[in-house]
């Protein structure tokens, strides 16, 4: 009989063992093509226990490299603390968002161990996926492209490869993230005038780069 890798035992492991401060519960296993490159399986842990925090762990089936969306939970409210100074002392007080954009996920030599300033230094190396920092500001928009090129500045000091998100609205609103899709939708229509939308290349630079009437 031959020996049949234990996929889901493998990445129970890794996850208990890479945060060991943290429990987690096996929610489910699989691919999502016939044929798929990977193994794919949805967990979810006690600190993050809310579905929009279910962990997504990959398995390489050829290689048995690990890719995890869960070190981005893990640093998510650091990296908005740790950039928030740099990005208040342009846009003023604003509401600031973080997470993981694209269809890719973390490499596992991101580590609890790094400090912040590492991690946002590293999290350009992972692939098909994206830090993104969303900023809602109640600044005047009229020195915008002023605003997130020294913004830009910003980033590329700290060697973080990053997109980018700016939203003018007429107000803040802290419980944006409670709303369902149709009071968000319908909040922003109402109160987000501009959104520019900037994406980095590996030199810092802005690759991509568009404003927009919010609609």
């Amino acid at each position: 009989m031959l020996f049949q890798f234990d996929y889901k035992k493998a990445m129970m492991t890794y996850l208990t063992e890479k945060y060991p401060d943290d429990t987690f519960h096996f929610i489910n296993i699989g691919t999502e093509t016939f044929g798929s490159s990977h193994v794919e399986m949805i967990a979810s842990s006690d600190k993050f226990p809310n579905p929009e925090y279910y962990i997504h762990v990959r398995m390489d089936r050829k290689t048995r490299e690990i890719t995890e969306n869960y070190i981005e939970f893990y640093f998510r409210e650091q990296a908005i603390a740790h950039v928030r100074p740099f990005i208040e002392n342009i846009y003023g007080t604003c509401l600031i968002k973080c997470g993981i954009a694209g269809t890719g996920l973390l490499k596992s030599n991101l580590t609890p161990d790094m400090n912040v300033s590492e991690y946002l230094r590293d999290v350009k190396d992972a692939k098909g996926c994206s830090l993104q920092f969303s900023i809602y500001t109640t600044k005047d928009s009229v020195p915008k492209d002023e605003d997130v090129e020294a913004l830009r500045l910003v980033f590329a000091e700290m060697e973080s490869q990053i997109d980018i998100c700016i939203l003018y609205v007429k107000e803040l609103n802290a419980h944006f993230d409670k709303m369902n899709g149709i009071q968000s939708r319908q909040w922003m229509l109402e109160n987000c005038s501009l959104q520019g939308i900037f994406y980095m290349d590996e030199s810092y630079n802005f690759s991509h780069r568009n404003w927009r009437e919010y609609s």
